[in-house]
């Protein structure tokens, strides 16, 4: 009979149930030790133990229910259904095709995301910056168990050593699972909120081979610095160079199989410049658009 009732215990589809199962596995227990003859205290000892021992195997049981059902979501799915299983209130946002940096022989590529999602936390400003990834512990610890527990691994290159690394000026931590890398990060920086920022993406070598020429000719390696095209026009590019805070456009021809740099700068060049090189506008866009500077620094509108 008791076995039975264990049976059920595991297989139990509801609290009410549950309880039933409960009471009719205590006077089992106690019907089998009067066949003993033990006295009472033992009898309530070794059916409070037994009770726990079943408890913990449903316990048991559940997670690695629950577990099994986690692992048929894709990865994102996972990630957010344990972050919203652990706090309903979570207030996890689209990322919005949130790109990340990867560094691969010594440059910075910057790799669009196919999925990602950030989290906020308010109201804790004033932070050291080695103080503010200890907000997100509980996320990162869920982030970092669903990528390896899915068989991605750490990459240290592209990873801080703690929360105190300033390589990355954000806490970083980078995993790769042969084409597919995910990136999370966590910025120091309180602008309304602080961010914890989550993208995967599985075009690492596709950016490589289109980014790699302009960081070359840029002279970008080992500056953690990406250089990624904003526009183009023939065989004029516009390019964003970007450090981990900051950055300018550099404008550039391609000329045979090389490129040569016409200007880099955050302001819009020189009109005579415009003028020499025959630089189309659709290149100038976040630099003037078009509008230059005269000889004597006047700013002109064209």
């Amino acid at each position: 009979m008791t076995w039975s009732v264990v049976i059920q215990f595991i297989t139990f589809s509801n609290h009410r149930q549950l309880c039933e199962y409960m009471r009719e596995f205590r006077l089992s227990l106690f019907y089998m030790y009067n066949i003993y003859n033990m006295d009472y205290g033992k009898k309530i000892f070794w059916s409070f133990l037994f009770t726990v021992l079943v408890i913990g195997i449903i316990l048991i049981v559940s997670k690695n229910n629950s577990d099994a059902n986690f692992r048929k979501l894709a990865v994102i799915d996972e990630i957010t259904s344990r972050l919203k299983s652990t706090d309903h209130f979570m207030d996890i946002q689209n990322g919005d095709g949130l790109p990340f940096r990867w560094i691969k022989d010594g440059y910075t590529i910057l790799v669009p995301s196919t999925i990602s999602f950030i989290i906020k936390k308010q109201g804790f400003k004033d932070l050291r910056s080695d103080a503010v990834p200890g907000l997100f512990n509980r996320e990162i610890f869920i982030i970092d168990s669903v990528l390896k527990g899915r068989g991605y691994i750490l990459d240290k290159e592209n990873s801080s050593r703690n929360f105190g690394d300033p390589s990355f000026y954000d806490y970083i931590l980078a995993y790769k699972q042969d084409a597919n890398f995910c990136v999370m990060s966590i910025s120091p920086d309180y602008v309304k909120s602080y961010q914890l920022d989550f993208s995967c993406g599985d075009s690492l070598d596709r950016e490589y081979e289109k980014q790699l020429p302009f960081l070359k000719i840029l002279n970008l390696k080992d500056k953690k610095t990406s250089a990624k095209i904003r526009s183009q026009k023939g065989d004029y590019y516009e390019v964003d160079v970007s450090g981990t805070r900051g950055g300018s456009i550099a404008v550039l021809k391609k000329e045979n199989d090389t490129y040569r740099i016409l200007f880099i700068g955050q302001e819009a060049p020189q009109c005579s410049l415009i003028k020499k090189e025959h630089i189309p506008n659709e290149v100038l866009i976040s630099i003037g658009d078009g509008n230059c500077f005269a000889d004597d620094g006047s700013y002109i509108k064209n």
